[in-house]
């Protein structure tokens, strides 16, 4: 697949939701260690990444899909 096509082609919702889940758990990661270190402006952006992972995670399951706890 050329890479024209590949830029059309629609995302794969179950790739997009493994993708969100991931950058919500490593941004949490990086929020504590960033919190360790005493560095409040990093620890609060990694913290809003987490946060619009999270949102984003949740508008993308379907109604009445339980899904666990990231």
């Amino acid at each position: 697949m050329n890479e024209a096509a590949q830029i059309r082609r629609k995302p794969d919702p179950e790739q997009t939701r493994a993708h969100l889940r991931y950058i919500a758990e490593m941004s949490g990661e990086l929020a504590s260690v960033a919190g360790a270190l005493k560095r409040p402006m990093l620890t609060y952006f990694l913290n809003m990444a987490r946060v619009e992972a999270e949102m984003l995670l949740a508008e993308l399951t379907p109604p009445g899909t339980t899904r666990a706890r990231l």
